[in-house]
């Protein structure tokens, strides 16, 4: 394997909290023998089906929900507490309490073994945005996702952020 090969997955990788899919990594010319390779020598692990962490990285909040929407592969976001926590609403520390990891999704059939707490939803690619390499829900879908599992105080603390920051908060 080539260490030009590695080292294009390893950039990738560190964009992205330390995770990427092993598509990617195969796009990026790591075949899967090369990947069993790497992971027998222990220079990544597979967390979840067709995802792969750098060992070494650290394993944080945001590693943890980069492999939970990578493990997706496309088709769910980070939502709810989680999004609010990236988007960095007030009221929403990072990570959220217990390190909890939200998802929202059309649907559960691609997220059994994953630990998240998983939503299901309408879920459209107008309601999804990328903030630091993860796919979250928008502010706005954010806003009105929290209102049904948040306190009418909470939700209100992060409307008040959106406005005095000039967010939009159209759909």
């Amino acid at each position: 394997m080539p260490a030009a090969d590695w080292g294009a997955a390893g950039e990738v990788a560190a964009s992205r909290h330390g995770a990427l899919t092993r598509t990617q990594a195969g796009l990026l010319g790591l075949g899967p023998h090369a990947i069993d390779t790497l992971r027998r020598r222990g220079h990544v692990a597979e967390p979840a089906p067709g995802v792969l962490t750098v060992v070494g990285a650290p394993v944080t909040w945001r590693q943890r929900l980069a492999v939970a929407t990578m493990a997706c592969n496309g088709s769910a976001a980070a939502g709810f507490r989680s999004a609010a926590a990236m988007h960095r609403m007030d009221g929403y520390g990072e990570p959220p309490p217990r390190g909890l990891v939200e998802l929202l999704a059309a649907d559960n059939r691609h997220y059994r073994g994953l630990d998240v707490v998983l939503h299901t939803g309408p879920l459209s690619p107008e309601d999804v945005v990328v903030v630091d390499g993860i796919l979250c829900t928008t502010i706005a879908r954010t806003l009105c996702d929290l209102g049904s599992v948040e306190p009418v105080h909470q939700v209100r603390e992060a409307f008040e952020w959106a406005w005095r920051n000039g967010v939009s908060l159209t759909w």
